[in-house]
């Protein structure tokens, strides 16, 4: 997974002039794939869940039914570790562009009312418009392609959409997957931006960013721990604080989003992967990149394997996620001494190369329109269970694919119509900032 030594995205003059990096398309691509198979495995697979279940004490086992068919989709299930790929990709995006700046000089201006335009642009007009869609035309939807009972019926309360339009509906635990499930994660993004010129700009002046991330990780650590040992196990992932205030609250998950913003500052200032990583062996960093991304995704096991005690599981397993990732993003992105696949005969090496290259730009492609494809591939996932319900359709073999198929169908365009103008609305005052 090391990155193309002539990959275009990640030159020193494609970073001096902010041009779109084309390996972290791919990255977001890789991160909407796994969660839509997650959504496809919870939505219309196993509606009822995994499968997981939990006694009093936080220990988990699996429910009766088969469990066979529950591993072969496990993979499925573990894609919800792409919204831990999408915080690290997201502290990368947003830090990168002041760290370059920083990177020249360290006394460089940061223009905060630019920031929160581009951020504005960028984030909400969209965002209110999937909202609408989420509010009001998915109910009607639902009532028509239901054949009983529609999942949502009516329109939201006026004081559960108000608290989605301002983006604090992961305060309250009543609103926090309401409307569309997958909003949390936008509204835990804007925590994180509204911190970002207290932490990496104002203390990102006088302390390291070497030192901000372990002290945002103990942070974490001690955050979550006083909850663990202030309430008791949860039976459900509904019970208990945890929810709002250790998986929705920016500050127990600051630190999964600085691990991007590390990432940009050792971009920005061309660090090699051993310099980044200074505590690992020098061979594997230089020689052998590979290795860090099986270290990493070691680090993705191990927050899955915290499932089985709910303790456990609050403690680690987000951080543990997201770690894993900085790792896989460290040693694809950042330049090391071994180019991947070296000793391939020439002949296999074509083909491979040809392969993997058709399956990367599809994976950029669905990775630029990310962001369309997450606030509402639910929607239509829903609305393909109703159609598997009302005409009987197998779920594996033929309604999961046709959810793929109109997500492509529905998102695309409202990315083209929806998101793309706005997208270049944020650019434009970027660019009029520097002028």
């Amino acid at each position: 997974m090391t990155r193309p030594p002539d990959d275009p995205g990640l030159s020193p003059a494609a970073l001096d002039r902010g041009i779109r990096l084309p390996s972290i398309d791919l990255m977001r691509g890789i991160a909407i794939l796994l969660v839509i198979l997650y959504h496809l495995d919870t939505i219309i697979v196993l509606p009822l869940g995994w499968g997981l279940v939990r006694d009093a004490a936080g220990s988990a086992h699996l429910a009766a039914g088969s469990r066979v068919l529950r591993f072969m989709l496990l993979p499925f299930h573990m894609g919800r570790v792409g919204v831990n790929l999408f915080f690290v990709i997201s502290g990368l995006c947003i830090h990168l562009r002041f760290a370059r700046e920083q990177a020249e000089d360290p006394a460089a201006p940061f223009a905060i009312k630019t920031f929160f335009l581009r951020r504005f642009f960028r984030i909400y007009p969209v965002y209110w418009v999937a909202l609408a869609l989420g509010a009001f035309v998915a109910p009607l939807l639902y009532g028509v392609i239901y054949p009983h009972d529609p999942p949502v019926s009516g329109f939201p309360e006026a004081s559960d959409l108000l608290t989605h339009v301002f983006m604090v509906h992961t305060f309250s635990k009543m609103a926090f997957m309401g409307i569309i499930p997958a909003l949390w994660s936008i509204a835990t993004e804007e925590q994180f931006y509204l911190l970002y010129p207290l932490v990496f700009v104002a203390i990102g002046r006088r302390v390291s960013l070497t030192r901000i991330v372990p002290a945002l990780f103990l942070l974490s650590m001690g955050w979550r721990l006083s909850l663990i040992l202030t309430n008791p196990p949860p039976p459900t992932f509904w019970d208990g604080p945890f929810l709002v205030w250790a998986f929705g609250f920016s500050l127990p998950r600051y630190y999964e989003w600085s691990l991007g913003a590390l990432l940009a500052y050792a971009l920005a200032r061309r660090l090699t992967l051993a310099e980044l990583l200074p505590f690992l062996p020098g061979r594997l960093t230089r020689a052998r990149p590979w290795v860090v991304v099986a270290f990493g995704l070691g680090f993705i096991l191990l927050g899955a394997a915290s499932l089985v005690r709910v303790r456990l599981k609050w403690l680690i397993e987000d951080p543990s996620y997201s770690t894993g990732w900085f790792f896989v993003l460290a040693a694809t992105l950042l330049p090391s001494s071994t180019s991947a696949r070296a000793g391939a005969p020439a002949a296999g090496r074509a083909v491979v190369d040809a392969v993997a290259g058709f399956v990367a730009e599809r994976l950029r492609g669905l990775g630029r329109r990310s962001f369309s494809v997450y606030l509402l591939h639910e929607i239509v996932l829903v609305a393909t269970t109703g159609l598997m319900m009302r005409f009987h359709l197998p779920p594996l073999a033929v309604a999961a694919p046709l959810g793929c198929v109109l997500i492509w169908v529905f998102c695309y365009p409202f990315y083209r119509w929806v998101e793309a103008p706005f997208e270049r609305r944020s650019k434009r005052v970027g660019k009029l900032s520097r002028a």
